[in-house]
């Protein structure tokens, strides 16, 4: 359960090159990134193990069920990137359009790490932010 999946490594996530990274298409805080992994390489991630593996198929199928969704309460907000490489885009649209109480927002041209995007995606999602929560001044 500790061995890696198929093709992983205990190489760190994040210290590849910019050009062709699936997570930003912000070259300068990719960079940030990147140095602070060389920094401190404890503060990284390397490919998953089978064990999380296997717990994330687990939770997936339980997300997959037909009533799960809808079964949720509490108010959900679902940011999604439209250039995400790492998880489908069409399975979050599909989970939140089943939510209650839940809405979702694509954001168009943005790549995985919304946070770690160029600043025009990272209003978006500051902008949903803001209007999704309670009591939180409007974004500037």
């Amino acid at each position: 359960a500790g061995r890696y999946v198929p093709g992983g490594s205990d190489e760190l996530v994040g210290l590849a090159p910019f050009i062709g990274n699936p997570v930003t298409s912000d070259p300068v805080r990719h960079a940030r990134n990147a140095a602070i992994l060389e920094e401190d390489p404890t503060l990284g991630i390397a490919a998953p193990t089978i064990a999380w593996a296997d717990t994330a198929f687990t939770a997936m199928r339980t997300f997959r069920g037909m009533s799960y969704p809808s079964e949720i309460r509490q108010p959900i907000l679902m940011l999604a990137a439209s250039n995400d490489e790492v998880v489908s885009t069409a399975a979050i649209e599909e989970f939140a359009y089943h939510l209650r109480a839940g809405s979702h927002l694509v954001i168009a041209g943005s790549k995985h790490e919304i946070l770690q995007e160029q600043d025009r995606y990272r209003g978006q999602f500051w902008a949903a932010f803001d209007a999704f929560v309670p009591g939180t001044p409007l974004f500037k």
